[in-house]
């Protein structure tokens, strides 16, 4: 990115017109304000990103400092100025959490400039700096006559918030991060303040959230013509206003275990009752007797003086006999995302090994290869001991775990409407 290419940015994104131009700077008309771009404070900026930072993904370090994007997802609000910087004087650290830095801005422009998926009106609020100034000069504070670049993108970029970190002593990246979820966990533990890095510039410009589908608009729902079980619907509208992937995957996952010991049981009694009426069945052959024990103990296991049931089994039939078209499924993960399933045939879920899927192959294949997909991944996010190796990290495996979330919702979406009834 050179400074010509972000002063056309600037002025296509937000619609401005340059008042003046020279070797120094740029002036830009918004509404009643004037905005100034120091060209030479954009040229050394950059020269510093390239040569002086390393870049990755959503964060910008170097031996002596680090700055990482987060997102707020806390209930409680906290004014940013009140957060104080923190100065750890025996190791030489200072720590801060708000407003990024001239150079984050920058970098963060830069991404938004070079990126396929990045839409401006998601990333800009290209009015919030005169809301605002409106609201400073209604209650008496002085007006700028020009308002640097700078703090007028830092206002207009939706939700860009960062934590910095310097060091006095050279130390490692991985350091820096560790020191980052100390001082997340010392807000967190104080001030019941919820924040997290985002990982990826992706999840920044185009946030992680399953609710995104929309299928009408407001005038072209009706009365509702069918009624539904209760709880499946409570389970649903937890998963949709849930801000955590991991919660709506589970909340999607309890939806389909609804099911299990009804359907696990019908087909138990199913194949005890191919058993007893087989022509050559006899109550009085030993073995005949012993072969009917064996289906029923290879279908239940006694634990805590209960019959449990084979859960991954249990998944696939109930997915067998409520999934009564799974090239709707596909046709609609490709409405969702063009091509999406293509990505369930090529990739397997990283954390959990859940098993890659093809929805061109048979019923039962594609069922077998999904059940699977769908237990190892629950098991992943229930199970998070030191020594498992198939676990899920909250945040860190979120991009991982959203086409599954879509793949929940419309799986479970089918079985709650499978199971209702005309009104």
């Amino acid at each position: 990115m050179t400074p010509t290419q972000l002063i056309e940015y600037i002025k296509k994104t937000f619609r401005l017109e340059i008042e003046s131009q020279d070797d120094n700077s740029v002036i830009f008309n918004y509404h009643e304000y004037k905005l100034e771009l120091d060209t030479n404070e954009i040229a050394r900026l950059l020269s510093e990103l390239q040569d002086s930072y390393n870049q990755e993904e959503t964060e910008l370090y170097n031996e002596q400092y680090y700055e990482v994007l987060i997102f707020e997802s806390s209930r409680q609000y906290i004014r940013k100025d009140k957060l104080n910087t923190l100065t750890d004087q025996v190791n030489g650290l200072t720590y801060s959490q708000g407003e990024p830095s001239n150079l984050f801005v920058l970098y963060t422009l830069k991404k938004i400039i070079t990126s396929s998926t990045a839409v401006p009106r998601r990333v800009f609020d290209v009015l919030r700096y005169r809301r605002l100034r409106s609201m400073r000069n209604y209650e008496g504070q002085q007006e700028l006559f020009t308002v640097p670049i700078f703090e007028f993108l830092k206002t207009s970029l939706r939700d860009l918030n960062t934590i910095i970190l310097t060091s006095t002593k050279s130390i490692s990246k991985t350091i820096f991060e560790n020191y980052t979820y100390s001082y997340i966990f010392s807000l967190s533990y104080n001030l019941s303040y919820t924040i997290y890095p985002v990982k990826t510039f992706d999840e920044f410009l185009s946030p992680l959230r399953v609710e995104s589908i929309r299928r009408n608009g407001l005038d072209s729902i009706e009365p509702p013509k069918r009624s539904y079980i209760n709880d499946l619907i409570l389970h649903y509208q937890k998963a949709l206003s849930s801000e955590s992937l991991d919660n709506q995957f589970l909340s999607f996952y309890h939806i389909i275990e609804h099911f299990f010991e009804k359907i696990y049981h019908e087909d138990l009694q199913l194949k005890v009752r191919n058993e007893l009426t087989k022509p050559g069945f006899s109550y009085k052959k030993k073995s005949d007797i012993e072969s009917l024990i064996k289906v029923i103990q290879n279908r239940t296991k006694i634990q805590r003086e209960e019959f449990q049931i084979n859960e991954l089994e249990a998944l696939e039939l109930t997915l067998k006999k409520y999934i009564i078209d799974i090239d709707e499924i596909k046709s609609e993960l490709n409405e969702i995302q063009g091509n999406l399933s293509d990505y369930y045939k090529a990739n397997e879920v990283p954390f959990s090994r859940g098993n890659q899927v093809n929805f061109d192959l048979s019923p039962d294949e594609i069922f077998k290869a999904l059940s699977k997909r769908i237990y190892y991944t629950r098991n992943a996010i229930v199970h998070s001991k030191e020594t498992d190796k198939k676990k899920y990290t909250p945040f860190k495996d979120d991009k991982y775990l959203l086409p599954e979330i879509y793949l929940m919702r419309l799986l479970t979406e089918r079985i709650i409407i499978d199971n209702s009834k005309e009104i």
